[in-house]
């Protein structure tokens, strides 16, 4: 017999390694197919048990349900027989508290009828007492003003009595001072001037023509000042519509307003006319 070629061995080293990994391919594929047998018989037995786990649970499920049921059932029936006392109980505690309520509205209503009868008396006799005294009061004024009219009416002939004596002193003073002077009406005559006295003692009429003239001596001519006469007259000529005005200043020289003055004679002049203001009121 022949030797082996290399060839030969080559091949029959091939040919083993090809068995050998058949057998090995074959073995694999053999535990494979156990394991996976065997996988499946326990996910089957797992499969079983998870199902009767399921019906166990179930079944306690559904007993705990039933009890809970009843449970509830029996817990309701309770709640209801309490809730059934209890609302009798309310309405018997609401019935007592209307009543109390109204024993209360009814004692305030009284209580509030009371008041407001004893408020109506009471204002009725302020109503009273205000018009008894409103009415003493009307009287206390009335005998006060009557009272002042009468101290007024005192005060007033009082101060007509002084002005008259004060008038007829002043009269005298006058009378004592023209004794001197040839007559009253020639002194006047022959005076020059005049002065401002601001101490007359009458109300000549506003809108009379000495009312007006007086007002312009106010106006016009300071206390003390002399003034000539006959230049004052030009000077007021359109107030004295042709009069004199020696006549206007005599009026007011007599009660007071003025004093006459004279420098130097005057001859041939006019005395002045006795009333040409008759619209005058000398002593009002």
């Amino acid at each position: 017999m022949s030797n082996p070629t290399v060839e030969q061995v080559k091949t029959d080293d091939k040919a083993l390694e090809k068995a050998e990994k058949a057998r090995l391919a074959g073995e694999e594929k053999a535990r494979k197919a156990a394991e996976k047998e065997a996988a499946a018989i326990v996910r089957a037995k797992e499969k079983e048990e998870k199902a009767a786990e399921r019906a166990r649970v179930a079944e306690e499920k559904a007993a705990k349900l039933e009890a809970d049921r009843a449970e509830k059932s029996a817990a309701a029936e309770k709640v209801s027989a309490a809730k059934l006392a209890e609302k009798e109980a309310a309405k018997l505690a609401a019935a007592e508290e209307s009543a109390r309520l109204k024993a209360l509205r009814d004692e305030e209503k009284e209580r509030l009828n009371k008041d407001k009868a004893e408020a109506r008396e009471k204002a009725k006799a302020e109503r009273e007492a205000a018009k008894v005294a409103a009415k003493d009061m009307r009287e206390q004024d009335r005998l006060a003003k009557a009272e002042l009219a009468a101290k007024a009416k005192e005060a007033a002939k009082a101060a007509r009595a002084e002005e008259s004596e004060q008038r007829a002193a002043l009269r005298e003073g006058r009378r004592d001072k023209a004794k001197d002077i040839a007559g009253d009406r020639q002194r006047r005559a022959h005076s020059t001037h005049f002065v401002f006295t601001g101490t007359g003692f009458s109300s000549p009429q506003e809108h009379s023509i000495r009312g007006k003239l007086l007002q312009y001596i106010k106006d016009n001519c300071p206390v003390g000042q002399e003034f000539p006469i006959e230049e004052f007259g030009r000077e007021v000529s359109a107030m004295l519509y042709g009069s004199n005005i020696r006549s206007f200043l005599s009026k007011l020289e007599e009660v007071g307003h003025i004093d006459y003055i004279a420098h130097h004679p005057v001859k041939d002049v006019e005395p002045a006319a006795p009333d040409e203001d008759d619209d005058e009121i000398p002593f009002g």
